[in-house]
Formats: C-alpha cells, sequence, structure tokens
C-alpha cells in the first residue's frame, strides 16, 4: 500500500506537504536529495521517537543516519549569508524551509531563494521582510562526511603552508640582518684601524 510519503516498496518518491506537521520532514528530504542521498521519508524517520512529524533534534538525528554531517546553529538574519548553502531555516509554528541562495546584486535590497515545502515543486524568490517575518532565528547545517573531511585538511594544510611561509620570511629576514651587520662591521674596521695607527 503507497503512501504520501512513497511507496511501500522503496521506490523514491518526492513526499507530500501534510501542513506544518510534516514542514520540516519535506525541507530534510530536499537537503537530503540535494547532496545526493537516495533515502524515503520514511526512510529517513525509521526509529525517530516522533515519526514522521520532525522536531528540530530529530531532524538532525534523520540527517546524521542519512550520512550528512548537521548541527543546529542559532542564527541572526542579518548573518545568514554567513552560512554555506543550502541551509534549512526554521520557521514559525513548527515550520522550515530551505535557503538555496541569496541574490545580493542589490545590496540594499536582496533576495532569498527559498523552497518551501508547501509549494508544489521547485523555489520561490522572497524579500527580506517577508522572509525575516517568518524566520524563528535557527538553522539546521548539513554537509557530506566527505566534504567536511576536505574542509578540514584543506584547512590544515592551509595553516600549515601560512606557518611554513612565516618561518622561510623569518629566515629570509635574519639572514638579510646578519648579512648587513657582517657589511657595517667590515666598513667600521678600517676606521678603527687606522685610529689605531695613529
Amino acid at each position: 500500500m503507497d503512501s504520501q510519503f512513497g511507496p511501500a516498496g522503496g521506490q523514491e518518491q518526492e513526499p507530500a506537504f501534510a501542513g506544518a506537521l510534516h514542514s520540516l520532514l519535506v525541507t530534510v528530504h530536499h537537503m537530503c536529495h540535494h547532496h545526493g542521498v537516495d533515502r524515503s521519508a520514511a526512510a529517513l524517520c525509521d526509529g525517530l521517537p516522533d515519526g514522521l512529524a520532525l522536531t528540530p533534534a530529530t531532524a538532525l538525528q534523520a540527517l546524521r543516519s542519512a550520512g550528512l554531517v548537521a548541527s543546529l546553529v542559532e542564527c541572526g538574519f542579518d548573518s545568514l549569508s554567513m552560512l554555506p548553502l543550502p541551509v534549512i531555516l526554521l520557521r514559525l509554528d513548527r515550520r522550515a524551509c530551505m535557503l538555496m541562495a541569496i541574490d545580493d546584486a542589490d545590496t540594499a535590497a536582496p533576495a532569498y531563494v527559498v523552497m518551501l515545502p508547501e509549494m508544489e515543486r521547485g523555489t520561490v524568490t522572497l524579500n527580506a521582510p517577508v522572509l525575516l517575518a517568518d524566520y524563528a532565528g535557527f538553522a539546521i547545517l548539513a554537509r557530506p562526511q566527505a566534504a567536511c573531511a576536505d574542509a578540514v585538511a584543506s584547512g590544515a594544510g592551509a595553516a600549515k603552508a601560512h606557518w611554513l611561509s612565516l618561518i622561510l620570511w623569518a629566515g629570509v629576514v635574519i639572514g638579510i640582518l646578519c648579512w648587513c651587520q657582517v657589511r657595517l662591521a667590515r666598513m667600521g674596521r678600517p676606521a678603527l684601524e687606522s685610529r689605531g695607527a695613529q
């Protein structure tokens, strides 16, 4: 028997929106699909205490069970542009949406491209006042484990290169100072020898 969250046989199907109760689930499912995780909404909720009605805590569990590194962060609306996109935004009344992109071509009035679970398909573009009025102040970040590992390795490599560069430059500076000191000593020696001769 098929349900609104996909056939029982396991064939992947877009979960249907069923009000605020399933808003976060639909958004989590979209996030998994965006990162290439082919898992039904029912499978994402398997074993969770609240079933299909995800809370922020169980949404994190669902994302992690799908192989993603996920975290809940408190983020002011003005700081959304600093988050790695896409990101799940928690909305009022237990609803959620996925922020896909921010178009800041007009810095005075940036546009926010979001996926709303209550929409059939695709994304919509909202202005700041509309999204701000519905934003609850928290976001869920999710990334594949491999991407996070690469980022850590890249950061470690960059830090190592930075310190190596500092060490090399320090060596260059010390070498220059030593050369200058030797030159000054050689320049001052004839004067001292002439004084001694007098």
